[in-house]
């Protein structure tokens, strides 16, 4: 019926530069965010979980809250926080094979942009000036081809130690991953738990 029209599985567009993301972007207008259902009254043609799909990952968009994500190329960076960036994950990995997320200073640039989240205008900086050189799994930073995780660090932080509290890990992880779910298993599968909150190397 319409033979010049380019086709995919769930929808059709007139030329294959026209994509789900492009609309979505389209519904910014001169917002800096949107929330899914904002984007989906603009777009009546997608449902949520499509929204969501590319939402998630495309690099023109970045998680700034619940259901909310703010357009890349709307965030403004300062050149000195660009720079501390860089600067402060290529010693990081010099200096133990990796850098955490949060170590990104973007105070400067929330000057630029408070409307946006923090967490936003960091993942923002990370995808414009990062990307290309460094590779992020979840909060880890490494070189490209660096398999490390968050669990693997926290295990490898364990082994170092003659002995330590749980309280202890869960404060390092937290400066890992702004969260306390891998500590209590890095502990059990490197060492031996002698209290309720002590864990010893075993070969101490």
């Amino acid at each position: 019926i319409l033979p010049d029209m380019r086709y995919s599985r769930i929808f059709f567009t007139p030329t294959d530069d026209d994509t789900l993301e492009q609309d979505i972007i389209h519904c910014f207008g001169d917002a800096s965010m949107r929330t899914y259902d904002e984007i989906k009254e603009c777009l009546l043609y997608a449902d949520i979980t499509q929204i969501r799909q590319v939402c998630s990952y495309s690099s023109q968009l970045v998680w700034a809250d619940d259901e909310t994500y703010a357009l890349t190329d709307r965030i403004r960076f300062s050149k000195s926080d660009i720079d501390r960036a860089l600067d402060t994950i290529s010693q990081d990995i010099e200096r133990q094979g990796f850098s955490v997320f949060q170590r990104i200073d973007v105070s400067e640039s929330m000057e630029w942009n408070t409307d946006v989240p923090e967490a936003a205008v960091r993942e923002a900086l990370y995808v414009k000036h990062l990307s290309s050189l460094y590779t992020k799994n979840r909060s880890i930073i490494t070189l490209p081809g660096v398999p490390l995780t968050a669990p693997m660090i926290m295990m490898e932080h364990c082994k170092s130690l003659r002995e330590t509290t749980l309280s202890d890990l869960q404060a390092y992880e937290e400066e890992l991953t702004d969260r306390t779910t891998y500590s209590l298993y890095a502990a059990y599968e490197t060492m031996i738990r002698v209290d309720r909150d002590r864990f010893v190397n075993p070969d101490t």
